[in-house]
């Protein structure tokens, strides 16, 4: 079972543990990540993260485009429904329902009303397109 686990010696316990934590932060796919977190507690290789990074212009354009999208519908959700359980238990699956269902028809709302607005229906689908293909391009 030890390959599958992340074990950090004891002696070593204090000086790794920040590293790894911080070494979370950096996106990278879960199994490179394991396989350095294991190299570093097994004293294969160190780690400097001294060094800051800063996320792109895109992934912080994304992610305010994302968060300025979901906003209204989290709120509204928040207020209607979830404040109303007993069970918080049940909130992640009830968001990811609730998401699967309300950010499709938000992005098709949003699409009319740039269409409806401007006039030129044909704006909708091309606004789809490049939101659906932003999303897809830009995923983390």
């Amino acid at each position: 079972m030890k390959p599958l686990l992340l074990h950090i010696p004891d002696d070593r316990y204090d000086d790794l543990v920040p590293l790894i934590q911080k070494s979370r932060n950096i996106k990278i796919p879960v199994l490179q990540q394991f396989a350095i977190e294991q190299k570093v507690a097994s004293g294969e290789i160190s780690i400097d993260l001294m060094t800051p990074t800063s996320p792109g212009i895109f992934s912080r354009f994304n992610r305010l485009w994302v968060r300025s999208q979901i906003f209204p519908a989290s709120k509204l959700l928040h207020t209607l429904v979830l404040q109303k359980l007993r069970d918080p238990q049940f909130i992640p699956s009830i968001k990811f329902g609730a998401g699967m269902v309300l950010l499709p028809l938000f992005l098709l709302i949003q699409a009319l009303l740039i269409g409806y607005i401007s006039g030129m229906w044909l704006i909708a689908p091309l606004y789809l397109a490049l939101v659906l293909g932003g999303m897809w391009m830009f995923k983390d």
